[in-house]
């Protein structure tokens, strides 16, 4: 359920790499600030709090480069709906929308198909009223989820900080807590593609563990 009604806003590769990209935000702050600042158990809360907070604002930041995203596609459209119904004859109109269709699917499509596609999109485009750039209920949806994606994944990681005093024990309780997230995030991800699972989430671990592996040395 939860996942369809995601999907109906976003993309599922869109999705998991909005949760990958909090991930490992989250991992590379409080690594860094556990490098430059030390441990004990108040600092460690008070880094977790501020990496918290940091996935915080970038998912707002995130939600609204989605939703800016979504109404600069949207104008794209309207300018180009624009261009279709002001061009000066029937071949002209046919050929720009050629040139779209080309740029992104001509590779998988047959020329006589592209030129049956262009003709009922011009017709189409010709005949309705002009399409007007604006923001759509969608477009908040879709960035609600964004901040869902990006903020909602903190929290695991935070959990050690709650319930372990040794601040040591607690940092790195959370570090496999995102490695986990992190392996499960490509797992994931992979199977909209074609590689391999366990190769994708293992590669993403395996990169984590890189990072944290850095900040010991550094002695984080």
């Amino acid at each position: 359920m939860l996942k369809q009604f995601i999907e109906r806003y976003l993309e599922p590769g869109e999705s998991l790499g909005e949760v990958i990209f909090g991930l490992i935000m989250l991992l590379t702050f409080t690594l860094g600030a556990s490098v430059l600042a030390g441990l004990d158990i108040i600092t460690a809360r008070h880094i977790i709090l501020a990496a918290i907070g940091c996935n915080l604002a970038w998912g707002i930041i995130d939600a609204a480069m989605f939703v800016m995203g979504s109404l600069f596609l949207r104008a794209q459209l309207s300018r180009f709906h624009r261009l279709m119904q002001e061009a000066k004859d029937h071949k002209t109109g046919i050929a720009a929308i050629r040139r779209v269709i080309d740029r992104r699917y001509g590779e998988f499509s047959a020329p006589e198909d592209v030129d049956h596609l262009a003709e009922g999109i011009y017709r189409t485009m010709k005949g309705r009223r002009r399409l007007r750039a604006r923001v759509k209920r969608d477009d908040l949806m879709g960035a609600l989820i964004v901040f869902a994606l990006v903020a909602g994944p903190s929290l695991p990681p935070a959990l050690p900080f709650l319930f372990v005093d040794d601040p040591f024990v607690a940092i790195r309780l959370s570090n496999a807590i995102l490695i986990g997230m992190l392996f499960l995030a490509g797992f994931r991800w992979a199977h909209y593609t074609d590689v391999n699972p366990w190769w994708a989430g293992g590669l993403l671990s395996l990169f984590s563990v890189a990072l944290v592996a850095v900040a010991i040395a550094l002695g984080g």
